[in-house]
């Protein structure tokens, strides 16, 4: 979606979807009368101009005072869409938010921005209204898998998110399972990739979106494949100061009607074609030669997509569920998809459990600890093992015995379990074991050492508030792994929580940036670990920090929304 430049003023009490009612929601009505199950997603290119800092749809950054605003704004949008029967079931919170330009419509959003935006505004506005659509986060090029991960690491904005959204222009497709790793249970969404005239050889076209699309993208954890753009004419558009020699799925000829279908046409046919909605991914041997994905559909049928990437003319390959088989040759460079119902009984899945460490074991730190696991699968073969500690992964083993040696384990409270995976793609996890690792120098308190503020430059000229905490044991030791939870105060107003490194240190930036100059005030309120006792002192406790700053800014605040309304 393009949230156009309109001349309401707040509140947002002319609030309309524009042209999108005489063009876009008529022609998605058309397509849900063909397919009820078709799912709709929104994704801003841009907030209104008057809501960002340069008042300008091209480029620039959303205005911090108008993330309240803007969040009502997305609300008013999927409201207005399930009002014409269209009901949204996903937004992303902004497309591309590491690339802003003056040539067409876009918008800056780098990571705490988003992560404030989605925690204190976006997601409790679609909370408090009962909106049933799930916000994704990123939505820009897999050279960045940090910019989700630091995402879902704030626990409050992964709360609002059903996972992350990826673009593949740049990186490898890879860099999805690096953030499913970290976070196993969000999502991942492919949600964007264009060919154009600038690659018409439909050969090289087909491996490439076969490879890294079809397979690549699924095989790495992703739940679906948007390609960009789905129609456009015999000259690449219509245009809005972007690319101007991509093509789309379709091209239509403006003059005669005559359509077109291009290579991406026939790519997503493999995929779109054969594998339902509610399918899962199982199983499949990976090869070099043969590119492969299999999946299997909530009505028990089996897709199995293929492409020959080899330098043979032809290869043969073998396809085996069970005690189920067949032989297919393939020609070079070409793909194929196969869909059946499998006449073999069901599948039992493996077993799994933990045989070190044992429930309730406590180490002293630093320690090595050895995961080992016993997997059986009665009628197949293990995949594989996974090792997982606190819902992160930590290893893979493919081999029996299944076992990884975790390396200089740091404090904490730990919630071990295994994963086996067996030959047709059952899983299975291992109870729970619980352990606890604990330091060995007899401290038992901690306390804040120091606290170093500063600030960090951001566009033109605005500065974010800084700061440091450095937390020591009482034997003077750097305390690591300790949750510190503390407040910027006067000019900025901000709660912030964070852990420390091994260091003992931890470092905060605000959301919020200001312009001209700026004073940083920051406390601590709260240190929890899991073996040691905070000990407050006055000189850092936000319980006798002076607020008369604080209480200045949010009065300044109020008058200017006054003003606004």
């Amino acid at each position: 979606m393009i949230l156009h430049k309109d001349k309401q003023t707040l509140p947002l009490t002319n609030f309309s979807l524009g042209n999108d009612l005489n063009y876009l929601v008529p022609s998605l009505q058309a397509s849900i009368q063909k397919n009820p199950s078709l799912k709709i997603g929104g994704t801003p290119r841009s907030a209104p101009a008057r809501m960002k800092e340069n008042y300008t749809l091209n480029g620039s950054w959303l205005d911090t005072q108008w993330y309240n605003t803007f969040a009502d704004y997305l609300v008013k949008y999927v409201e207005a869409y399930v009002n014409n029967g269209l009901t949204i079931w996903a937004i992303t919170v902004q497309n591309e938010p590491k690339y802003e330009t003056s040539s067409y419509t876009s918008m800056r959003m780098d990571p705490g921005n988003q992560i404030s935006f989605l925690k204190n505004d976006i997601g409790p506005a679609f909370a408090s209204t009962g909106l049933t659509a799930g916000i994704i986060a990123y939505d820009h090029n897999r050279d960045d898998p940090n910019y989700s991960i630091e995402i879902l690491n704030d626990n409050n904005s992964k709360n609002f998110t059903i996972g992350s959204a990826f673009h593949g222009y740049a990186a490898d497709v890879s860099a999805q399972s690096t953030v499913y790793n970290a976070h196993p249970y969000k999502g991942i969404w492919f949600t964007e990739i264009t060919g154009g005239d600038y690659a018409p050889n439909f050969a090289n076209n087909l491996a490439s979106n076969m490879k890294n699309i079809i397979v690549g993208t699924t095989r790495n954890w992703a739940k679906g494949i948007l390609l960009w753009n789905l129609v456009l004419d015999e000259n690449n558009g219509s245009q809005n100061g972007g690319c101007i020699d991509c093509r789309g799925v379709v091209t239509v000829n403006s003059s005669t009607g005559q359509i077109t279908k291009e290579v991406e046409y026939y790519v997503l046919g493999h995929i779109s074609k054969f594998v339902d909605q509610g399918a899962t991914r199982i199983f499949s041997t990976e090869s070099n030669k043969i590119f492969n994905v299999a999946f299997e559909n909530p009505d028990g049928s089996i897709a199995v997509i293929a492409y020959n990437n080899s330098n043979k003319p032809q290869e043969t390959f073998t396809i085996r569920v069970g005690s189920e088989s067949f032989d297919y040759i393939i020609p070079k460079n070409a793909a194929v998809t196969f869909k059946w119902t499998s006449n073999t009984s069901n599948n039992v899945p493996p077993t799994v459990s933990l045989t070190s460490p044992q429930n309730g074991t406590s180490f002293t730190s630093p320690t090595n600890i050895t995961i080992s696991a016993d997997a059986i699968d009665t009628n197949g073969t293990i995949a594989n093992v996974e090792f997982y500690a606190n819902s992160n992964l930590l290893a893979s083993d493919f081999t029996s015995p299944y076992s990884f040696d975790w390396l200089n384990v740091s404090d904490g409270n730990y919630e071990i379990i295994a994963r086996t995976i067996d030959n047709e793609g059952a899983i299975t996890d291992s109870d729970p074991v619980n352990i606890t690792v604990t330091n060995g120098t007899g401290a038992d308190t901690m306390f804040v050492s120091s606290i170093t503020t500063g600030i960090q430059s951001a566009s033109q000229g605005r500065k974010f508030g800084a700061a440091e905490v450095f937390v020591s044991d009482n034997l003077g030791n750097p305390v690591e792994n300790a949750v510190v939870e503390g407040e910027f105060y006067g000019l900025f107003n901000e709660v912030v929580s964070g852990i420390t490194a091994a260091s003992g240190t931890v470092n905060f930036i605000t959301s919020e940036s200001k312009k001209g100059s700026v004073t940083i005030n920051f406390c601590v309120s709260n240190i929890s670990n899991s073996t040691l006792l905070f000990t407050s002192d006055p000189q850092w406790s936000c319980t006798n920090t002076n607020r008369e700053l604080s209480l200045e800014k949010d009065l300044r605040t109020f008058k200017k929304d006054i003003r606004l309304v």
